[in-house]
Parts: C-alpha cells; sequence; structure tokens
C-alpha cells in the first residue's frame, strides 16, 4: 500500500505519475484551482491534499492512482533530506531568508504590531517574469494572515 511506503519512494511514484501525464506544476495547479507551490508541495509530500481538492487533482493527473490519491491526502512529515541543504536553489532561499529576516521582521512589526504570521494559511506562488533588461527573473509572492 501506498501509505506505508517510505516517502522517498512514494516522491518518486508521485513523480512518474505527473510525469507520465505530461503536465507541469503550473498546469496541474491552474486545472485544480491552486498554487503551482501548493501543487509541487503534494507530489513532493510537503502539504497534505485536502480531501475537497483530490478529485480537482486526479483529473488533472489521471495517472495517479486512487491508492497515490489517498497517500496524498495523509499529513506528511515536512522535512528536507540532509543533503538538500547543499542543493544551490535551496542554499539561496535559505540565503535571501537569512540576508532580509531581520529588516522583514521589522517592517512586520512596524505595520503589524509584535504578532506572527501564521503558517497555516499561508499561500505561495512561484512566477517566472522577464526583467527590465529582457532576462528571466523569478517573482516570488508569499501571502500569510496574522
Amino acid at each position: 500500500m501506498a501509505t506505508d511506503v517510505r516517502k522517498e519512494e512514494l516522491v518518486l511514484q508521485l513523480l512518474e505519475a505527473k510525469q507520465n501525464a505530461g503536465k507541469s506544476f503550473n498546469q496541474i495547479a491552474q486545472e485544480m484551482g491552486v498554487t503551482n507551490l501548493y501543487a509541487a508541495q503534494l507530489f513532493h509530500r510537503q502539504a497534505p491534499l485536502c480531501r475537497a481538492q483530490a478529485q480537482r487533482l486526479q483529473m488533472a493527473v489521471p495517472t495517479l492512482s486512487d491508492e497515490l490519491i489517498r497517500a496524498m491526502e495523509v499529513i506528511p512529515f515536512r522535512s528536507l533530506a540532509p543533503g538538500i541543504i547543499q542543493d544551490p536553489t535551496i542554499y539561496r532561499f535559505r540565503e535571501v531568508i537569512v540576508h532580509y529576516a531581520e529588516t522583514l521582521r521589522a517592517i512586520i512589526q512596524e505595520e503589524f504590531g509584535t504578532r506572527v504570521m501564521l503558517e497555516g494559511d499561508f499561500k505561495c506562488d512561484l512566477q517566472k517574469i522577464q526583467g527590465k533588461d529582457g532576462e528571466d527573473r523569478v517573482l516570488l509572492t508569499m501571502v500569510g494572515s496574522f
């Protein structure tokens, strides 16, 4: 049963089903009506599949078996594999957060007071945009509630 499979093996099965469907995370997200980051989190077992979204996901990616869908509904253990910290993209994201964290906190506290942004109702979206010189740029939008 897929829910008994180790996380790494399950992720491989999920990504294989996605690849066999021939769709990008952006396409899946659009068909589901969710952000591309949430769609990618589902396939990497970083977020649980909401039961209300299960049918939309299975329609978007018909190569996902009922067993895999059930496994995606289980609340995952969120973690990074030990070696992933060295991945250049992940390293840069950590670097950006560390670099801007103190000033972001200062502005948040100035605008909202000393409350803390909630992760539970957090939304994040990533888009490819063109810079002023026509170069590819990353636009990351993060929306959290207080």
